[in-house]
């Protein structure tokens, strides 16, 4: 029964102060007319640090572990030395987040903030960054990587103007918080590695990608987790 009574994630457990939070994000976000990317004016600053767990009983401890923490991706992690491999540094852990397609934005809210993307603040965040700032030094930064890629190493793809400018609009349509055309199941398109490099400018901090050696359809569930990358007593 006290299982049932735990919040299933943690911005549950204060929801006071998770919509004080909510508010406060749209209001911090800051679009400069002078061409600077659109950014976080104070907010970006912020890291949540986890309670501690260790002043109670085993067996409540064990009642919350199961409910924030996503055991799966945790074992994966630590089982590959991806996470927690080192013993000099604080222990980091892995919270549940919402697989839906928003997962990195989730994940960003949650490691800073405690809270999911439900208001979808940074997907528009992100979508706004790509379609009203100049983001040329970003595509020329994306197509130098796409070229680095297995899938024009080992293919030979060949891209004109064209083609480059096609993909790119793809990846913008991508950040969008529209309902996605393909049948992934899924509520909001999965973002890519250059949604990420934005992302880190919006935010101005680094974003560290913790993956296991897995097939790459993984990759999302981990990222869904990334919020979860901090620190456990």
């Amino acid at each position: 029964m006290a299982e049932q009574l735990l919040p299933q994630a943690l911005y549950l457990s204060n929801m006071r102060k998770a919509v004080k939070i909510r508010e406060r994000m749209p209001e911090d976000f800051f679009k400069p007319t002078n061409g600077i990317i659109h950014h976080f004016k104070t907010m970006h600053r912020y890291t949540l640090e986890m309670f501690r767990t260790c002043q109670f009983c085993p067996q409540f401890r064990e009642i919350i572990h199961k409910a924030l923490i996503d055991r799966n991706i945790q074992a994966s992690l630590e089982s590959q030395k991806k996470l927690n491999w080192c013993r000099e540094v604080r222990k980091l852990v892995a919270l549940k987040t919402n697989g839906d397609g928003n997962c990195l934005m989730h994940a960003t809210c949650q490691y800073m903030w405690g809270v999911q993307d439900v208001d979808l603040v940074l997907r528009k965040a992100l979508c706004s960054t790509l379609k009203e700032t100049d983001t040329r030094n970003f595509k020329f930064r994306w197509q130098l990587e796409s070229l680095k890629s297995q899938e024009f190493v080992e293919t030979g793809l060949c891209y004109d103007t064209r083609n480059w400018n096609e993909e790119w609009d793809t990846l913008v349509k991508m950040a969008s918080t529209d309902t996605p055309t393909d049948r992934s199941g899924l509520q909001y398109n999965s973002l890519e590695e250059i949604h990420i490099f934005v992302l880190s400018n919006i935010l101005r901090r680094p974003i560290i990608v913790i993956s296991g050696e897995i097939l790459w359809i993984i990759f999302h569930q981990c990222l869904c987790s990334l919020s979860a990358l901090m620190l456990w007593c």
